[in-house]
């Protein structure tokens, strides 16, 4: 059952879908928010068991706009990023945090500057498996560009790595423009964008090989601006891509990224096509069992998904929650989950009603956490194979 876990006087208190600013840790859901235009970004937490929420955790003042912040947990560290977009020259912060099992966290720094010279668009941060933090955006000013910067330090603070800032693209004016980034294996990095002007709405790529970005890869089809999300897949070296195709009559396409071949393929409906320009689809990958869930509305006020299982066979449409009461929030995208499903759940972030104070709401679905009967090595035949 959904619950209200706090309440926001902005609209865009949890954007976006690829900011992750939902995970599990240390026996307790973590769960972020903006609560107020110019206010607070704020932290909820509430037993994995379930139980009652806690909070709010003030994690940042002032926050303009929730689309500005954004969160990555490594595993041992969370960290944030955050910039606000309407500041002339607001820069790119970054602080790294540990959480802890009373819901309270533990700053490893103060709050560090990781790139001056705004103003930004939105940002997002992620942290490699070997441990470097990386955050990529946009430059709403000449040089009007998508970037992403790198930072050599491991304990908080921030120093840029040489060659970074890197620009991903560069941008036309008027470009409607979204960022994201992701850890594979082995120190292997993928940042993702789109932009409406030079690429016409493709989705782009660069993959971090350790040493240097690579070339641009675009997917075939193109989505509503910003209306994508994206999931790792560190076991295989993917990155798993939903978005609004508006290629294909505003259906939700699921695609994938293979770091191996530095190639976006796959690009399969995951709906029928719906006209919806309001679809902010979200994705996760269960790590555990090679299957991906795509969450997603109709406007029809209810939270959809599909899954596809581990042979690439997206199965039905599961009508889910319904929210014809308060109604979803139109037009702000506001669909967070779990990247990768943790202790066994699934956690859905999304706001509801249509005036403020709009809800903060919350529900989770059990999943499969136990290994399939499918090697890893397996696992990466079939990858192959789908490939070709």
């Amino acid at each position: 059952m959904s619950v209200t876990v706090g309440t926001s006087t902005q609209n865009q208190a949890c954007l976006y879908p690829r900011q992750f600013k939902i995970f599990a840790a240390f026996g307790l859901i973590w769960l972020f928010f903006n609560d107020a235009i110019n206010g607070n970004e704020v932290l909820y937490t509430r037993p994995v068991a379930g139980g009652a929420w806690t909070g709010p955790t003030v994690i940042r003042t002032p926050v303009a706009y929730g689309n500005g912040f954004s969160v990555w947990f490594d595993g041992v560290y969370a960290h944030y990023s955050y910039t606000d977009y309407n500041a002339a020259m607001g820069p790119i912060y970054y602080r790294r945090f540990t959480p802890q099992p009373d819901g309270s966290v533990v700053y490893s720094a103060a709050e560090q500057t990781a790139h001056a010279g705004g103003p930004f668009r939105f940002t997002q941060v992620a942290v490699g498996t070997d441990g470097y933090a990386y955050i990529v955006s946009g430059r709403v000013s000449a040089p009007r560009d998508a970037f992403v910067t790198r930072n050599d330090n491991m304990d908080g603070t921030w120093l840029t790595s040489a060659g970074h800032p890197f620009t991903l693209s560069t941008l036309l004016p008027g470009d409607d423009m979204g960022q994201s980034i992701v850890p594979l294996s082995n120190g292997r990095m993928v940042a993702v964008w789109s932009q409406t002007g030079i690429n016409g709405g493709r989705i782009c790529a660069r993959r971090w090989t350790g040493a240097a970005w690579g070339a641009k890869r675009l997917t075939v089809n193109a989505s509503q601006y910003e209306y994508w999300a994206i999931a790792p897949d560190p076991i295989n070296d993917l990155v798993h891509l939903v978005f609004n195709d508006v290629t294909n009559g505003r259906r939700i396409t699921h695609g994938m990224f293979d770091y191996a071949t530095d190639t976006f393929f796959g690009e399969n409906a995951v709906t029928p096509a719906t006209g919806n320009v309001d679809m902010w689809p979200n994705v996760c990958y269960n790590i555990y069992t090679g299957e991906v869930y795509c969450f997603y509305d109709l406007a029809d006020d209810h939270i959809h998904y599909r899954i596809r299982s581990l042979a690439g066979v997206w199965g039905g449409d599961v009508d889910w929650l319904n929210e014809a009461v308060d109604n979803l929030t139109r037009g702000y995208g506001c669909l967070n989950c779990f990247w990768n499903q943790q202790a066994c759940k699934i956690g859905v972030e999304y706001t509801t009603l249509d005036a403020s104070p709009w809800n903060i709401r919350y529900n989770e679905l059990d999943v499969d956490c136990a290994e399939m009967a499918v090697s890893t090595m397996k696992r990466t035949v079939l990858k192959n194979l789908v490939v070709g």
